[in-house]
């Protein structure tokens, strides 16, 4: 699991708490709404996903956005909308704020598109 490779002391020292989190979160995600068949059968069928994302990583972009479009439809799973718009870190007092929640869906997008096996060999 996912969770195993972030596990050893090199990769843990590389990765913030934050991070760990939204990777193990988009691993929970990468599937969602999957409809059973690939991209490749998606993109050659002109099915409705491989219009509305233009044969690019159709189902990647498609899990990612249903999990957005679920958190926002339903209050209790919209834990998006919790994070900080301007986070600065308590030993980082004169640094930039952050944007949390962009921060969180730029991460969560780029893991799950980046499970588009064409793109492993890239």
């Amino acid at each position: 699991t996912m969770e195993w490779f972030l596990s050893p002391s090199q990769v843990a020292k590389q990765v913030s708490a934050l991070d760990h989190l939204m990777i193990v979160i988009a691993c929970a995600i990468h599937d969602v709404g999957h409809p059973g068949r690939n991209n490749l059968f998606q993109s050659k069928t002109l099915s409705d996903l491989a219009v509305i994302y233009n044969d690019k990583s159709i189902l990647e972009n498609m899990h990612v956005s249903k999990a957005f479009e679920l958190m926002k439809k339903d209050p209790d799973l919209d834990w998006v909308s919790l994070l900080p718009t301007a986070f600065v870190a308590a030993d980082q007092e004169q640094a930039v704020p952050v944007d949390l929640r962009q921060y969180m869906r730029r991460i969560l997008i780029d893991v799950v598109l980046a499970t588009d096996m064409v793109k492993h060999n890239q």
